[in-house]
């Protein structure tokens, strides 16, 4: 995003510091890997396909909010040029690095999980209550 120049049209369109919007772009897209968890669960646990899931996933989350939130919303586009490349390029990698992963985080995850018993554990191996 800096190297774009996204972080500084973004800090100029807001008035705030490049830090500040760093650290906002951040925050909200701390959220988004965990939607991405929830939404995606066992289905993006394979290393062959998760970069795919996390990708797409970047470019939908670009749709829906940058576009209409930064280019539609104004009465002038906040984001043109390289900006606009750089936000969509940034998301693209985000989703690649959170497809990626994401499977190495939720096998173990997943693992310690199953072996403590958990309730859907025992479902899905059929020794839940009768």
């Amino acid at each position: 995003l800096g190297a774009f120049g996204s972080l500084d049209a973004l800090s100029r369109a807001a008035n705030w510091p490049v830090a500040a919007v760093a650290f906002a772009y951040i925050g909200l897209m701390l959220p988004g890997g965990v939607l991405y968890g929830w939404l995606f669960q066992r289905a993006a646990n394979d290393p062959r396909g998760g970069w795919l899931f996390g990708m797409a996933y970047g470019f939908v989350l670009w749709m829906l909010g940058p576009i209409p939130l930064l280019q539609w919303a104004p009465e002038q586009p906040i984001l043109t040029g390289y900006p606009a490349v750089g936000f969509l390029l940034g998301e693209l990698l985000w989703g690649l690095m959170l497809g990626l992963a994401f499977p190495i985080v939720h096998r173990p995850l997943r693992a310690r999980l199953d072996a403590t018993g958990s309730a859907s554990s025992r479902v899905a191996r059929g020794d839940g209550p009768d």
